[in-house]
């Protein structure tokens, strides 16, 4: 485990373990996959895992196929996340249990050293309505342990696979720790997967940023970059060429500037690697229109085909790497290519093998494809400056895709964000709500709106309008950013 990479302060523990381990007395430290920081006392690790572990069990009696998912302290929220194998126990069953506290300790400090209180005071002089601001954090915490595990078995394979490669494929079914006989693989099994945790999970989470407001994680979207008919129809041309001189293509994604315009892979496999790639191949860019390329300067000259954080190869540099689709995580290989500021990923069968020149047909294909998009991408960048007076966030539930307004981009309250999620989830849990209006202690209006699939989150902060003068302003911002889309109540 690498104790070098530093996380997020305001993450206090991270933990991997498998409930199911380190069954007999002296051997609890057994169920220990992955713990951050890695300097802890063993015994407190031991502790934090017996309470998850306590807790899980206790909370699945009254809800069996959903236990434990959050646990609220004073002072740090517990976001649990049961990453895979059966709820009711198996040779495969992996949680993962991040620790984040309500305030950061330099905040805490910052606040106590200007109240002029020191030592264990310094947690009473907390940020007023810092536990307010934790409720925003949560849904993008937990969707963050959701990606950083299913990016994991994305490059490094299911749990499952991964014993079976270490006891062979003699075992046909995984026997539950509830039918006599059972008993769990050898921890040498067990110590593949946590030596691949020791390096993926330090360097995946140290890109996790909890100061900033971060709109796509708590609705599980993407930024898309519209284009026109003609443009997405040569890209469209360009991608049916490229597969058919490589049959063993199984899908494309073609994204440029941080924002996908093509992809053929299913939402969940799309959206694991734009995540992967935007956040923490790209150094953490935040993506989206108007922000810096997503992959741009994160291309090596030496892409790793053992490193997924190095996959992006320049041109011809680019590698060849096996990764691992769907439930079932089949192998595939992938091929990531940086022509800045376009990134194209190739997903292949497992046994394709690619054209000695394929690699450099398509920079010649790219050439000219690039210079159509700077300049349908130059027209657009004019038509959002013009947005700079809203601050809007606009999600379609259909294909993932979350527009955030240029006037929203750097100055996304978590207030706005704490609201945002729970109309998110009122939508989500009501069919029959429209519309919700709130109006805060600041006296700014925030309006979330939902059409079909379709959410609309606005934030209006003339404090002298009333409700009619709001819904005014939210249909003349339809009708200039939307008016193809119904978006009424």
């Amino acid at each position: 485990m690498d104790g070098s990479i530093a996380m997020d302060e305001r993450i206090k523990s991270l933990y991997i373990f498998n409930p199911n381990l380190g069954q007999k007395e002296g051997t609890e430290f057994e169920k220990i996959l992955y713990y951050y920081p890695p300097g802890e006392e063993e015994h407190v690790q031991s502790r934090n895992i017996g309470l998850a572990c306590a807790l899980i069990g206790f909370t699945s009696q009254f809800s069996p196929d959903a236990p434990c998912e959050l646990m609220q302290t004073r002072n740090a929220v517990h976001v649990f996340h049961h990453c895979e194998g059966g709820l009711h126990g198996g040779c495969d069953d992996v949680w993962m249990v991040a620790t984040v506290l309500k305030v950061a300790p330099s905040e805490a400090a910052a606040a106590a050293e200007k109240a002029g209180k020191k030592g264990k005071q310094a947690a009473a002089a907390a940020p007023e309505g810092s536990e307010v601001h934790m409720d925003a954090d949560v849904p993008g915490v937990r969707e963050t342990l959701r990606l950083a595990w299913d990016t994991c078995r994305f490059f490094a394979q299911p749990t499952e696979q991964l014993l079976r490669g270490a006891l062979g494929e003699g075992l046909t079914e995984w026997p539950s720790p509830r039918k006599p006989g059972w008993s769990p693989a050898p921890n040498e099994a067990w110590q593949l997967l946590r030596d691949r945790l020791g390096v993926f999970v330090p360097r995946y989470f140290s890109a996790m940023n909890l100061r900033r407001p971060d709109v796509l994680a708590p609705l599980q979207g993407m930024h898309f970059l519209p284009v026109d008919k003609q443009s997405y129809l040569r890209i469209q041309l360009m991608v049916n060429a490229l597969e058919m001189r490589c049959p063993g293509i199984a899908a494309t994604v073609f994204m440029y500037n941080g924002n996908i315009i093509y992809s053929g892979m299913d939402q969940a496999a799309t959206r694991v690697l734009y995540t992967f790639l935007v956040d923490h191949v790209a150094g953490g860019a935040a993506g989206g229109e108007g922000a810096a390329a997503a992959a741009g300067g994160a291309a090596v000259a030496n892409a790793s085909a053992d490193d997924p954080f190095s996959i992006l190869g320049v041109g011809c540099e680019a590698v060849l790497r096996t990764v691992h689709v769907g439930e079932g995580g089949e192998a595939h290989k992938l091929l990531a290519v940086q022509e800045e500021p376009a990134t194209l990923v190739f997903l292949l069968h497992a046994d394709a093998e690619l054209p000695d020149d394929f690699r450099r047909t398509l920079q010649t294909m790219l050439a000219p494809e690039l210079q159509l998009l700077s300049a349908t991408v130059g027209s657009k960048a004019h038509r959002n400056a013009t947005d700079q007076e809203f601050r809007f966030v606009y999600f379609n539930r259909m294909n993932l895709a979350v527009k955030v307004s240029a006037g929203a981009t750097a100055r996304l309250s978590k207030e706005f964000m704490r609201h945002l999620c729970s109309m998110h989830r009122e939508f989500n849990s009501a069919s029959e709500v429209r519309e919700i209006c709130v109006k805060t202690h600041a006296d700014h209006w925030i309006i979330g709106r939902r059409a079909g699939e379709r959410e609309f989150f606005v934030l209006l902060d003339q404090k002298q309008f009333s409700l009619a003068d709001a819904n005014a302003e939210v249909e003349r911002l339809s009708s200039a950013f939307f008016s193809n889309i119904f978006m009424g109540a």
